[in-house]
């Protein structure tokens, strides 16, 4: 891959810098990448190379490109960085791939001389909220690590459909920008109460890939990063907020060991906040009224842009955060009971009258569907396995382990519940020894296949050229 053309363009309502992205051994059109922002702040919007490459290398490595060449000098201590942030994906996605050589100077200097500023990435969502809140009750405004600015990115769950293709959907896309600017109105609200900085960004950065799988577990810290160093003129201190606690980590685009690998001598990238939970996050929002005001957790809202509905309020992500927030609300948290009782106390004493009772009722009928569930997938694997015989046994011993569990402890049908769950593991294991030969026979068949379709296109291609060859 070459990325070259660094070049920065003024209009009279943004500032443009951008870069030419080439492959050079993948089927893939060439692509100019972006970053944008308004008037207020083009003097802080810089092309440096160290964006370009962010978002350029993690996806030459997923397409097997063999180099990243760029034009301008990289910080060995990125490169140093980017080479062990690539290691550690590959040892999740894809173990044993070749990693792309990055093709750069090496840039001598440590940076621009400056005073350090922080910025954070500003979604205006819970853990987006909760690290700008516990920057502000940790560290004095003079601090150096004090946040002063919140970059608020279109382009990412904020307009990515239509970042590219202004003409081909025109009505989407200026839905989009006006759901945009009215988001920046919900988001400066925030900004006012706790003296932050809103500087708009607009970039196409994942227009780069159509698989959204990819780019959350793969791109999104690096994307994020790469928008920090496209205003490295202004930001030496970039926050990404932790989407999961340190307990529940698994493997993620945005990772408290891969973040800081995105680092360079003159900017330090930082994963904030991984010690706290969703719920201690939603807990400090909570208690803050201008960011609970204009809290936004649901990323897949079409929302109207002429109403000011931030959330659909029906998703599981709304639904879970509203049932969080009931519950941190009216107190109940302390109140020693967990589970159902505590969501039901919650809302009774939120919705007195009428909380409980509906509580109960989506208990109700959730246990309901569940039990009919999990007792038709058991009668129907056992009958599959012993016969029409073991049909009326099975129910039997369902009915038991009903009474069972509505006599038993919380804890102790969850733990019977958990063991059961994982000793469905053995069959399917035993399954998958016993069938090894015929997947390697299927796989050895169909790669055969592969090979002839590519010799008889190969054959058919020299036998009838491209017109015009």
């Amino acid at each position: 891959m070459r990325v070259s053309n660094l070049r920065a363009v003024a209009s009279s309502n943004r500032q443009r810098v951008s870069a030419t992205l080439e492959w050079e051994d993948s089927a893939r059109d060439s692509k100019e990448v972006f970053f944008e922002t308004t008037p207020e702040f083009s003097g802080d919007l810089t092309c440096d190379p160290h964006a370009f490459l962010l978002v350029s290398i993690v996806r030459a490595m997923r397409h097997g490109e063999r180099r990243v060449a760029i034009e301008g000098d990289i910080c060995p201590v990125l490169h140093d960085g980017l080479i062990a942030a690539m290691t550690l994906l590959n040892s999740w996605y894809a173990p044993g791939q070749a990693l792309p050589i990055i093709e750069a100077k090496k840039r001598t200097g440590a940076g621009f001389g400056r005073q350090p500023s922080a910025a954070f990435m500003f979604s205006g969502g819970v853990d987006s909220l909760a690290t700008l809140r516990l920057n502000r009750m940790n560290y004095p405004r003079e601090h150096p690590w004090s946040i002063r600015d919140g970059l608020v990115i279109y382009g990412f769950d904020m307009g990515n459909q239509f970042a590219d293709y202004a003409e081909r959907y025109q009505e989407n896309f200026t839905k989009q920008r006006q759901i945009f600017a009215r988001r920046l109105l919900s988001l400066g609200e925030v900004a006012q109460d706790s003296d932050v900085n809103l500087i708009p960004v607009y970039t196409n950065t994942q227009s780069l890939c159509d698989d959204l799988d990819a780019l959350v577990t793969r791109y999104h810290g690096a994307d994020l990063a790469a928008v920090a160093y496209a205003f490295s003129q202004r930001v030496s201190i970039a926050s990404i907020s932790s989407s999961t606690s340190i307990d529940r980590l698994f493997p993620y685009g945005s990772h408290p060991m891969l973040d800081p690998q995105y680092s360079s001598a003159a900017m330090r990238i930082v994963h904030a906040d991984p010690v706290f939970t969703r719920l201690q996050k939603t807990r400090l929002v909570a208690d803050w009224d201008a960011a609970l005001q204009n809290l936004r957790v649901c990323t897949g809202w079409k929302e109207d842009p002429q109403t000011s509905v931030l959330n659909c309020g029906k998703c599981e992500k709304c639904l879970r955060t509203m049932t969080a927030l009931v519950v941190l609300v009216t107190g109940v948290i302390d109140s020693g009971v967990t589970g159902a009782a505590l969501a039901s106390a919650a809302f009774t004493k939120g919705l007195p009258g009428q909380g409980g009772l509906l509580v109960l009722m989506g208990l109700t009928l959730f246990s309901y569907t569940t039990m009919l569930t999990w007792n038709f997938y058991g009668e129907k694997s056992w009958e599959y396995a012993f016969g029409p015989k073991v049909v009326t046994p099975y129910r039997l011993l369902f009915i038991a382990f009903l009474f069972l569990g509505s006599i038993g402890g919380l804890a102790t049908v969850w733990d019977v519940a958990d063991t059961l769950n994982g000793l469905m593991a053995a069959p399917n294991l035993l399954a998958l020894l016993l069938l090894a030969g015929v997947l390697v026979k299927e796989k050895v068949q169909y790669l055969k296949e592969e090979r002839d379709a590519e010799a008889a296109r190969k054959l058919a291609d020299k036998q009838d050229p491209p017109a015009g060859s």
